[in-house]
């Protein structure tokens, strides 16, 4: 029953000592999320703005509607 506990166990102690910890982030880190923050904006920016723009138009046209 024990058994894939202890299993488990030694494979994080081996990959503790495989990987010894590292406090904080450093500059690439924070260059490769910039990009990664800077890639997803560029691909939903499109999408975002025709969104809007598909709003504003049914609005418009919902208004101008009413208006006669």
């Amino acid at each position: 029953m024990l058994q894939p506990l202890f299993q488990c166990k030694s494979f994080v102690d081996r990959l503790r000592r495989r990987f010894p910890e590292e406090k904080g982030v450093t500059a690439p880190e924070y260059g490769l999320m910039l990009g990664l923050v800077a890639l997803a904006i560029a691909f939903a920016l499109p999408n975002i703005t025709n969104a809007i723009l598909g709003i504003f138009t049914a609005m418009s046209t919902t208004l101008n509607t009413l208006a006669g």
